[in-house]
């Protein structure tokens, strides 16, 4: 009987820890999706930013 609840202890150790496991994971993955949503924005920024410098060489050009 004693075996059988040391079993049952050791089970359940073992899904708490898988459970933990688990939770750290999600963790990582929604610290990646975090840094990929920056850097998603960085490179909307220096879109719009070269734009802008095209926009400013257009404009230049018809000046001259």
């Amino acid at each position: 009987m004693r075996d059988a609840r040391c079993e049952l202890r050791d089970a359940r150790c073992e899904m708490r820890a898988a459970r933990c496991e688990m939770r750290a994971a999600s963790c990582e993955l929604r610290d990646v999706r975090c840094e990929l949503r920056a850097a998603s924005c960085e490179l909307r920024d220096v879109r719009c930013e070269l734009r802008a410098a095209r926009c400013e060489m257009r404009d230049a050009r018809c000046e001259m």
